[in-house]
């Protein structure tokens, strides 16, 4: 959900599955956008972490969100940064310009981490 409520208001389509309510603060969602990735540790449940980056149509909305779920023991620091976040930056790439996006949002290497 937090992909979708970075990018809403970038032509991103309104998600009905959000709760009602659901908000974001603006310089999370400006850090978020910036990313284009971020890393959540334990939001899904205990001992559950989550890399998640966004995926774009050919008209720059994010459509989907595709994401990489473990468990935290699993997902050590060295791990996320030397295999994992590179194997979605690609993937995610990868269906977006099979999507027709040829923006940018998808060439940063930054991560935000919550």
């Amino acid at each position: 959900g937090r992909i979708f409520l970075a990018f809403e208001g970038e032509g991103s389509r309104k998600r009905a599955d959000l709760p009602a309510g659901v908000a974001m603060a603006p310089v999370v969602r400006e850090e978020l956008r910036a990313c284009g990735v971020c890393i959540d540790q334990e939001s899904f449940g205990d001992g559950v972490t989550c890399l998640a980056m966004p995926i774009f149509n050919g008209k720059g909305e994010v459509v989907a969100t595709l994401a990489i779920l473990g468990p935290t023991f699993r997902m050590i620091p060295e791990r996320v940064e030397s295999e994992l976040l590179s194997q979605l930056r690609e993937a995610g790439t990868a269906i977006s310009a099979g999507l027709g996006y040829l923006g940018d949002h998808l060439k940063r290497n930054s991560v935000l981490q919550n």
